[in-house]
């Protein structure tokens, strides 16, 4: 842009001074042709011989000078009209090549966006929610920035061209109302070209608009399409990510209540257990009853009147011997008998576990 813009001013102020040097050759050349009249008028008055020639020398050369310059002016003409050609040309060059460079970047950077969306979308649909916001808001944001400098390059170049045919139309007037009244003929030649020259200057022109304006109708559809694709993509991941949300929610719930049973089912075990536990407790403390119950029972049962004596005669005298009886004996006979009757009782098995018994 920058380079475009020195050549538009470069060529702007060639064709300036150009047009200046045209405008004070003419100057001479009035000038000139007023002192040869001048000179003739007085050589006349003293030879008209004389005179005759040398107004027929002074014609011949004023109109060789006027053809001369007429070329001249033509060429110049022509070479400010080929350089305004040339401007265009170059300008709408590298409009073009910088559309498509920037339709090229913002290809680029959005095929690397809808990657980084199907990359980000893979992991997790809120991240992908968040990069293409991210995403949508930065290109957004570039395209508004490149159609910003596209609309201030179309500007600038607008301005530039017509400051430029502004100064071509004021030097071709320049040079056609110096041309007029030296040849008319030249004149119209130099207009039919003008006119040829800004006719060609104006159909390419209108072509490379023509043809920046397809670019950009195609660059916005196929940006539309490419952004259509990137939201259904992104619609479609969300919902596949709301579909995995909710089967993970019913997994969870499904595991809730296999713990909530499960819970259940060890409280209720623990219960079994605990009421076995009890039972076996209450055997444990009975069991010294049950042994002394028993003891008494076997206690009960023996001939106690066998350990005594007793006599009598028929005098009605009665004698009574007995003997004393070691009852510390006993009771350690006793306490063996009962130890070798509980020996088999020593323990019960309950649920696998051995528990002792109190003696």
């Amino acid at each position: 842009m920058a380079n475009a813009s020195n050549q538009t001013q470069g060529a702007l102020a060639q064709a300036q001074i150009d047009a200046n040097r045209a405008s004070q050759l003419a100057g001479l050349q009035f000038q000139g042709a007023q002192g040869n009249q001048n000179a003739a008028n007085q050589a006349g008055q003293f030879n008209a011989g004389q005179q005759n020639n040398f107004a027929l020398t002074n014609s011949g050369y004023q109109q060789q000078t006027n053809l001369a310059n007429q070329s001249a002016q033509n060429q110049f003409g022509l070479a400010n009209m080929d350089a305004a050609n040339a401007a265009g040309q170059f300008n709408a060059g590298q409009q073009n090549a910088m559309t498509q460079t920037n339709l090229g970047y913002q290809n680029q950077a959005a095929a690397n966006n809808a990657n980084a969306q199907n990359t980000a979308s893979q992991f997790g649909a809120n991240a992908a929610n968040n990069a293409s916001l991210f995403n949508a808001g930065a290109a957004n944001t570039a395209n508004q920035f490149n159609a910003g400098a596209a609309n201030d390059f179309a500007l600038q170049n607008a301005g530039f061209q017509q400051q430029t045919n502004l100064a071509n139309a004021g030097a071709q007037n320049d040079a056609l109302s110096q041309l007029l009244g030296i040849q008319g003929q030249s004149a119209l030649d130099y207009a039919n070209r003008a006119d040829t020259a800004g006719r060609f200057g104006a159909d390419a022109w209108n072509q490379s608009m023509s043809d920046f304006t397809g670019r950009t109708d195609a660059a916005n559809q196929w940006n539309a399409a490419a952004a259509n694709q990137g939201a259904q993509f992104n619609a479609g991941q969300q919902d596949n990510a709301l579909a995995r949300m909710l089967s993970g929610g019913q997994f969870l719930g499904n595991l809730g209540a296999q713990m909530s049973s499960d819970q259940r089912a060890n409280l209720g075990l623990m219960a079994d257990l605990g009421a076995q536990q009890r039972e076996i407790d209450r055997q444990q403390r009975a069991a010294p009853l049950d042994l002394l119950q028993l003891q008494t029972q076997l206690f009960s049962g023996l001939p106690l009147g066998l350990f005594n004596g007793q006599t009598s005669n028929t005098n009605s005298t009665t004698t009574q011997s007995g003997s004393s009886m070691d009852w510390g004996a006993f009771s350690a006979r006793v306490s063996r008998s009962s130890r070798a009757l509980d020996r088999p009782q020593a323990s019960s098995a309950v649920s696998g576990r051995a528990f002792p018994t109190r003696a």
